[in-house]
């Protein structure tokens, strides 16, 4: 078999492998963890029109995130089957096998240039057979399938695909040249624009054009600082300066959708509340946890510890600054010696930039694993050099079978890992498992909610109750009014109302928790506590008809037909084309 030959074999092998591990996600459905966000609530995506596409280009979406390629896929995607999942599943899966394809045409690339283009056919064959067992464990971990099981984590794959083709055009640079008069750079350049605006994530690319300037191309020494800033050190770092404009552009963009933008997240902590020496912390953290995440492929994270509820003499902490200060400090000393690793560093360090809130310092949790894809590529390039310095041919035959042995084991895990995406039921369900503290109460009520919406009413009923006795405060915004509605509707109200007393010490003002309290009350008997709580409620909202209605409602539903038209004729005097008013006179109270 010759060269070609193999190349063409592993590519075909990759494809096939990250077909099998992910899937199962092609019969996933929607779910209501960032979906309705992103895909499902929102309309600028579900028609091709010049206000959608000037929305795409020109806003932010509910995330505050500047992705408007990611949008315009959706968008072409919801143009062929609307809202059916499965398209969007399977977009997500090609996105991702392609993105693996491109990952290994970069090692190959990258090896040639590091070892040379003239090798022997032994040295190429390894070269090839390394690109790909280190493809294959970037690929097939388990720490991918969140960003291409879910719908919404299109926009890594995507974005690393343009990462990669920028890379590609990169080392097609001929060195002897200019490379500002070289076509490819300015390829490079866009592409790594329509990474950025795929995910703001890439933006910490710009680290790997420097990375690459020291190794394979040599154009930025890393010696002494003299040596750093000579001649032919400026010239390359005069080529690394359009990239870093086009990084500073995005961060502007990002920073300023923070302040301005109203999305999901509320507004970025001041360093008020949340100082400097926190970030840094945080930020030390955040780029140890995924240097050693790949070497563990297990309990999977949505969400992870959240920094700012994380005190400073965290052993986490403490380790992780020990951690990041001594390879850093290492790879610096050894930079003549070993380039290559300082190039690695910086380039690894570069790419887990964007994801470190340096700038941005919002309260949401900490590294979510989807998070570790672009970071992954570093960590990939770092495992396909270790295998090309393997020159005994026992220890690269050794290598590579543990390496494929270990592929294989995480296809399986991928694999199984990717039914958990399946729907709210399953997810939840194992983030219930998996979380901690406030987002295990959520988990837990949306495990639920989901349960409830497939028809398991009292397996539902019991895990949205659990989650209400573990952390009350945080649902009441998002169960406060279903749960005890859920729990009237199945005649249970003396349940309900001890709910909606403790939700009515937390939002004392909330119409809908007054609404069913009256309700509720009125079921139970207790018809001179539930009157009362309606006609407070009329006085209180004088010029709306909705206390009306409610009121009205609650007594057709107990059979008062009677008391339900006066109540309503009642506000047909103040809101005489109140339609809902209007129906319950027109039915007579029924």
């Amino acid at each position: 078999m010759d060269l070609k030959q193999l190349r063409i074999l592993i590519m075909a092998g990759l494809c096939a492998i990250s077909f099998i591990a992910f899937q199962p996600a092609l019969s996933a459905g929607f779910l209501s963890w960032d979906d309705p966000s992103n895909i499902t609530g929102v309309p600028q995506i579900q028609e091709l029109s010049a206000a959608n596409l000037k929305w795409m280009f020109f806003d932010y979406g509910p995330d505050i995130r500047y992705k408007p390629v990611t949008y315009l896929t959706w968008a072409l995607i919801h143009s062929v089957k609307g809202l059916d999942p499965w398209l969007y599943h399977f977009i997500g899966l090609i996105s991702h096998i392609v993105a693996t394809m491109l990952v290994f045409l970069v090692l190959l690339r990258l090896g040639e240039k590091v070892s040379g283009e003239s090798e022997n056919e032994e040295q190429a064959t390894w070269m090839t057979q390394a690109a790909g067992a280190a493809t294959l464990f970037w690929a097939v971990h388990p720490l991918r399938v969140e960003s291409t099981a879910w719908a919404t984590a299109l926009s890594y794959p995507q974005a690393v695909c343009f990462l990669c083709l920028a890379t590609l055009a990169y080392l097609r640079l001929d060195p002897a040249r200019s490379f500002f008069r070289q076509g490819t750079y300015w390829w490079a350049l866009g592409a790594f624009q329509l990474a950025m605006i795929s995910y703001p994530a890439a933006v910490g690319y710009s680290f790997v054009i420097v990375a690459l300037g020291i190794v394979p191309f040599g154009r930025i020494k890393i010696g002494s600082i003299r040596e750093t800033l000579d001649a032919d050190s400026r010239r390359g770092w005069l080529e690394t300066i359009p990239f870093f404009v086009l990084t500073a552009g995005m961060i502007v963009v990002g920073i300023i959708g923070q302040y301005v933008s109203q999305g999901a997240f509320g507004k970025p902590l001041t360093l008020e509340e949340m100082p400097m020496s926190v970030r840094l912390q945080g930020a030390a953290y955040f780029l140890a946890y995924y240097a050693w995440r790949p070497l563990y492929p297990f309990k999977m994270y949505t969400l992870n510890e959240d920094l700012v509820n994380m005190g400073e003499e965290s052993w986490r902490i403490i380790l992780a600054c020990v951690f990041i200060a001594a390879i850093t400090i290492y790879v610096i000393v050894k930079r003549r010696q070993q380039p290559a690793m300082f190039a690695l560093w910086f380039a690894f360090s570069g790419l887990t930039g964007p994801i470190l809130k340096l700038t941005g310092g919002t309260p949401q949790p900490g590294p979510g694993d989807r998070y570790s894809m672009i970071p992954g590529l570093a960590w990939t390039a770092a495992m396909f050099g270790l295998l090309l310095l393997l020159r005994s041919p026992q220890r690269r035959k050794t290598a590579l079978a543990i390496l494929l042995v270990v592929g294989a084991c995480f296809t399986i895990q991928s694999r199984t890992r990717s039914y958990v995406w399946h729907s709210d039921v399953t997810f939840f369900g194992d983030q219930a498992v998996t979380l901690e503290g406030g987002y295990r109460v959520q988990a837990l009520a949306r495990w639920g909610k989901g349960l409830i919406m497939a028809g398991e009413m009292d397996a539902g009923l019991e895990k949205v109750a659990e989650a209400w006795q573990l952390g009350a405060p945080y649902l009441v915004e998002e169960i406060g009014t279903a749960f005890p509605q859920m729990l009237i509707s199945q005649g249970r109200e003396e349940e309900a109302l001890a709910v909606l007393r403790q939700a009515r010490q937390l939002q004392p003002d909330n119409l809908e928790i007054l609404k069913l309290t009256g309700m509720a009350l009125l079921r139970t008997g207790r018809y001179q506590q539930g009157r009362s709580i309606f006609e407070s409620l009329i006085q209180r909202l004088p010029d709306s008809p909705e206390p009306f209605f409610a009121y009205a409602v609650a007594l057709a539903t107990l059979g008062e037909a009677d008391a339900a038209v006066a109540v309503a004729k009642s506000g047909l005097q103040k809101f005489p084309q109140d339609p809902g008013l209007s129906n319950i006179v027109q039915r007579g109270g029924r």
